[in-house]
């Protein structure tokens, strides 16, 4: 019993040994799966690692091929018909212009007019007169006086053709008043029988004073 006691207590030893380890096993485990469990919680989301872009290479230029150039095509100069030279007319001789017509004028006094009829006119022209003569009232206010001087142009009818002033009285209203009565005074008095037939001119002068009866 003696020689078998050191044997049962070291097979008791390894035993308990044994089953020592076998518990440190078993209470080891679920602490290595809690701390498992934590660390996949504290784990952050997962990514996926990055994917690399497929690179697309630039499109390259595409060359166009030069527009051919038409080929220069060299023409020899054709030397040019020249026409024949035909000798210059000689110039026609000038003819001579036919003098222009002037405007018909009124005939002024000429040499073998009838003098004694033109003084007879003169003094009908002076008698008639009166049935035209107009003082301007403004003028007889004002006491404006004055000589009017014109020239009276008549046709081959013996009708009045123009009347045109020759010296002033310095007052136009005085001066108007003369050319208007004079003008009508010759369409109301008739030619002498030796000038009817031909134009000729009269010149007259008229004076207007205020003391003249209206």
């Amino acid at each position: 019993m003696r020689r078998l006691l050191p044997f049962l207590i070291g097979s008791f030893l390894i035993h308990a040994l044994i089953l020592w380890q076998a518990t440190g096993l078993l209470l080891s485990e679920p602490s290595a799966a809690r701390r498992s469990d934590l660390r996949a919680q504290l784990q952050g989301p997962v990514t996926a690692p990055p994917t690399e872009q497929p690179r697309t290479r630039p499109a390259e230029p595409i060359e166009t091929p030069p527009a051919r150039q038409p080929a220069e095509r060299s023409y020899a100069p054709v030397p040019a018909e020249r026409p024949p030279i035909e000798p210059a007319a000689e110039p026609a001789p000038a003819q001579a212009e036919p003098d222009a017509q002037p405007a018909p004028q009124v005939e002024p006094l000429r040499t073998g007019i009838d003098v004694a009829g033109l003084r007879e006119y003169h003094l009908a022209l002076g008698r008639k007169a009166g049935q035209f003569r107009r003082y301007p009232q403004a003028a007889r206010d004002a006491g404006w006086q004055g000589r009017v001087a014109m020239r009276l142009a008549i046709s081959e009818s013996g009708a009045p053709i123009s009347i045109k002033l020759l010296s002033s009285s310095e007052y136009p209203i005085i001066d108007q008043a003369a050319l208007e009565m004079m003008f009508l005074t010759a369409g109301h008095t008739a030619v002498p029988a030796s000038l009817r037939g031909r134009a000729f001119t009269i010149d007259l002068a008229v004076d207007f004073k205020p003391d003249d009866a209206p």
